[in-house]
């Protein structure tokens, strides 16, 4: 025999895509994905812009640093490794 609680999981599940997707269609002015399109003041979109530019190349000027750091430790290692002339 099957307990009550196994028979409700299937309905449960099949009832959580539904419940999603009637969520998403009842709350479209939660979902408001660009902060820059309904601000009026052009200060704010300056500051937006200029917040998106900088998350977008933070990385990419770590990384390089990264690289930087790293090929000049191996060049000082291989010019340490070079056996000096006697002066």
């Amino acid at each position: 025999m099957r307990s009550s609680l196994s028979l409700r999981l299937p309905r449960l599940a099949a009832l959580v895509p539904v419940l999603l997707v009637l969520w998403a269609v009842l709350s479209p002015g939660d979902a408001l994905a660009c902060p820059v399109c309904f601000v009026a003041r052009e200060a704010s979109r300056l500051a937006f812009m200029w917040t998106a530019i900088l998350m977008t190349f933070l990385p990419l000027a770590m990384i390089g640093g990264i690289v930087y750091w790293i090929w000049r430790s191996a060049r000082r290692a291989a010019a340490d490794s070079l056996p000096q002339e006697p002066r």
